[in-house]
């Protein structure tokens, strides 16, 4: 996923998933939030670290907002938090490719 493979090289995973949508396509993006304080869970990012990532490369952002993960047998062995960790779900759309003639 995303969040792991950018570590060994951000723009080459950002391409790589930009490359699986076609114009008008939609990724659906679950990731770990920095705003979660503890160190767990999935590799937690910031809000500009995904904007930054896709947004230069024709995807636009339909919707970005916090959730918490759902409460999973390894979660449940972390006695020290009450909760999941907190995670970013964000939409994103390819822009169509418009041709010099398209109306709309």
């Amino acid at each position: 996923t995303f969040q792991c493979v950018r570590r060994v090289d951000e723009n080459a995973a950002a391409d790589a998933v930009c490359s699986l949508l076609a114009p008008g396509g939609r990724l659906l993006l679950l990731t770990g939030n920095a705003d979660e304080a503890a160190e767990r869970g999935p590799e937690r990012l910031r809000r500009q670290d995904l904007e930054g990532a896709f947004a230069s490369r024709g995807l636009e952002c339909e919707e970005l907002a916090s959730f918490r993960f759902d409460q999973t047998d390894a979660y449940r062995r972390q006695v020290e938090h009450d909760e999941p960790p907190l995670g970013w779900r964000s939409v994103w759309k390819r822009k169509r490719i418009r041709k010099k003639n398209d109306e709309g």
